[in-house]
């Protein structure tokens, strides 16, 4: 889901599940988009919402996302981890995370 405004933010903030925020930019990653995808369907009590850096600074301000990619564990409000980058290794781990927040 894409994230248009900061009261969709807010509005987040309420929902007890994770949340992969993957934070993008003007490119396409699609070995991640598609580990993304198969981890919403394999537990899809973890949500995965997207913003663009450059198009909404409002809300990378308040994330302190600086660069893209990157990716943000968000969870009743709270960054409980976050990664920079599109190392596969890297965002396997992550998404191990993720998995084991909802256990």
């Amino acid at each position: 889901m894409p994230i248009h405004d900061l009261s969709q933010l807010n509005d987040m903030a309420s929902i007890p599940l994770p949340i992969i925020i993957k934070v993008k930019d003007d490119f396409d990653y699609y070995a991640i988009d598609s580990n993304l995808d198969d981890l919403i369907e394999e537990h899809p009590q973890i949500r995965l919402a997207t913003f663009n850096i450059y198009e909404k600074t409002d809300i990378a301000m308040k994330l302190n996302a600086i660069h893209a990619p990157a990716f943000l564990l968000y969870q009743a409000g709270e960054i409980k981890d976050s990664i920079s980058g599109n190392i596969p290794e890297q965002v396997q781990a992550f998404i191990e995370k993720a998995k084991e927040s909802v256990q």
